[in-house]
Protein backbone atom coordinates (compact mmCIF):
# COMPACT_ATOMS: atom_id res chain seq x y z
CA UNK A 1 0.00 0.00 0.00
CA UNK A 2 1.47 3.36 -1.03
CA UNK A 3 1.11 6.00 1.67
CA UNK A 4 3.21 8.79 0.14
CA UNK A 5 5.50 8.52 3.15
CA UNK A 6 9.11 7.40 2.99
CA UNK A 7 9.49 3.96 4.58
CA UNK A 8 12.41 3.49 6.98
CA UNK A 9 13.75 0.71 9.18
CA UNK A 10 15.08 1.68 12.61
CA UNK A 11 17.32 -0.45 14.85
CA UNK A 12 16.10 -1.08 18.37
CA UNK A 13 19.32 -2.52 19.79
CA UNK A 14 19.01 -3.15 23.53
CA UNK A 15 21.75 -4.40 25.86
CA UNK A 16 21.49 -4.51 29.67
CA UNK A 17 18.52 -2.12 29.64
CA UNK A 18 20.29 0.45 27.43
CA UNK A 19 19.45 1.48 23.87
CA UNK A 20 22.12 2.00 21.20
CA UNK A 21 21.93 5.58 19.91
CA UNK A 22 23.95 7.39 17.26
CA UNK A 23 24.85 11.04 17.01
CA UNK A 24 24.01 11.79 13.39
CA UNK A 25 26.44 13.75 11.29
CA UNK A 26 25.50 17.42 10.80
CA UNK A 27 25.84 16.81 7.04
CA UNK A 28 22.89 14.37 7.01
CA UNK A 29 19.84 15.54 5.04
CA UNK A 30 17.37 14.16 7.60
CA UNK A 31 17.62 14.84 11.35
CA UNK A 32 21.13 16.37 10.98
CA UNK A 33 23.15 16.40 14.21
CA UNK A 34 20.42 14.73 16.26
CA UNK A 35 20.62 11.72 18.55
CA UNK A 36 18.79 8.82 16.87
CA UNK A 37 18.80 5.06 16.55
CA UNK A 38 20.70 3.68 13.53
CA UNK A 39 18.28 3.61 10.60
CA UNK A 40 17.87 3.76 6.86
CA UNK A 41 15.46 3.93 3.95
CA UNK A 42 13.63 0.99 2.44
CA UNK A 43 14.47 0.89 -1.26
CA UNK A 44 11.84 0.10 -3.87
CA UNK A 45 11.31 -3.65 -4.14
CA UNK A 46 12.85 -4.40 -0.72
CA UNK A 47 11.04 -5.96 2.21
CA UNK A 48 11.54 -4.41 5.66
CA UNK A 49 13.71 -7.41 6.59
CA UNK A 50 15.92 -7.05 3.49
CA UNK A 51 16.30 -3.29 4.01
CA UNK A 52 17.08 -3.75 7.69
CA UNK A 53 19.82 -6.31 7.03
CA UNK A 54 21.37 -4.09 4.34
CA UNK A 55 21.18 -0.92 6.43
CA UNK A 56 22.64 -2.49 9.58
CA UNK A 57 25.58 -3.85 7.61
CA UNK A 58 26.12 -0.35 6.14
CA UNK A 59 25.48 1.58 9.38
CA UNK A 60 26.96 -0.70 12.05
CA UNK A 61 29.04 -3.29 10.17
CA UNK A 62 26.98 -6.20 11.55
CA UNK A 63 25.12 -9.11 9.97
CA UNK A 64 21.57 -9.43 11.28
CA UNK A 65 20.52 -12.99 12.08
CA UNK A 66 17.13 -12.48 13.77
CA UNK A 67 14.83 -9.47 14.22
CA UNK A 68 11.31 -8.69 15.33
CA UNK A 69 9.14 -5.86 14.00
CA UNK A 70 7.98 -3.98 17.12
CA UNK A 71 5.80 -1.16 15.79
CA UNK A 72 5.64 1.70 13.28
CA UNK A 73 5.37 5.43 13.93
CA UNK A 74 4.64 8.16 11.38
CA UNK A 75 6.69 11.35 11.59
CA UNK A 76 7.74 14.49 9.72
CA UNK A 77 11.36 15.65 9.97
CA UNK A 78 11.33 19.29 11.15
CA UNK A 79 14.48 20.09 9.14
CA UNK A 80 13.75 18.56 5.72
CA UNK A 81 9.91 18.51 6.09
CA UNK A 82 9.87 14.97 4.65
CA UNK A 83 7.19 12.55 5.92
CA UNK A 84 8.15 9.08 7.13
CA UNK A 85 6.73 5.80 8.32
CA UNK A 86 9.42 4.48 10.70
CA UNK A 87 9.39 0.70 11.22
CA UNK A 88 11.13 -0.15 14.50
CA UNK A 89 12.96 -3.49 14.40
CA UNK A 90 14.29 -5.21 17.51
CA UNK A 91 17.70 -6.81 16.94
CA UNK A 92 17.49 -10.24 18.58
CA UNK A 93 20.66 -11.83 17.15
CA UNK A 94 23.57 -10.59 15.03
CA UNK A 95 27.13 -11.39 14.01
CA UNK A 96 30.16 -9.12 13.95
CA UNK A 97 31.35 -6.13 15.94
CA UNK A 98 29.29 -2.92 16.15
CA UNK A 99 31.22 -0.02 14.60
CA UNK A 100 30.43 3.63 13.94
CA UNK A 101 29.87 4.54 10.26
CA UNK A 102 30.58 7.71 8.30
CA UNK A 103 26.92 8.68 8.74
CA UNK A 104 27.31 9.14 12.51
CA UNK A 105 29.85 10.90 14.71
CA UNK A 106 29.48 8.47 17.63
CA UNK A 107 27.57 5.51 19.01
CA UNK A 108 26.46 5.42 22.63
CA UNK A 109 24.50 3.00 24.84
CA UNK A 110 21.95 5.03 26.79
CA UNK A 111 19.44 4.21 29.51
CA UNK A 112 15.95 5.67 29.35
CA UNK A 113 16.84 8.31 31.96
CA UNK A 114 20.09 9.29 30.19
CA UNK A 115 18.38 9.63 26.81
CA UNK A 116 15.50 11.69 28.25
CA UNK A 117 18.04 14.32 29.44
CA UNK A 118 19.13 14.95 25.83
CA UNK A 119 17.54 17.39 23.39
CA UNK A 120 15.52 14.90 21.34
CA UNK A 121 13.36 15.16 18.25
CA UNK A 122 9.74 14.09 18.71
CA UNK A 123 10.15 10.70 17.00
CA UNK A 124 12.89 9.70 19.47
CA UNK A 125 10.73 10.87 22.39
CA UNK A 126 7.89 8.66 21.09
CA UNK A 127 10.25 5.71 20.65
CA UNK A 128 11.73 6.03 24.15
CA UNK A 129 8.30 6.27 25.74
CA UNK A 130 6.99 3.22 23.85
CA UNK A 131 10.05 1.13 24.74
CA UNK A 132 9.85 2.23 28.37
CA UNK A 133 6.13 1.39 28.55
CA UNK A 134 6.94 -2.04 27.04
CA UNK A 135 9.58 -2.44 29.80
CA UNK A 136 12.34 -2.95 27.22
CA UNK A 137 14.42 -0.03 28.55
Amino acid sequence: MKTGKIQTVVAVFIKDGSLLMEQRSKERKVYPGFLMCPSGHVQEGETFDQAFKREMEEELGIKIKRTKHLFSIEDTDPHSKLSFNHNFMLIESFGGKVEVSKEATMLKWMTYKEAKKEGLVLIVEKLLNRLHNMKLI
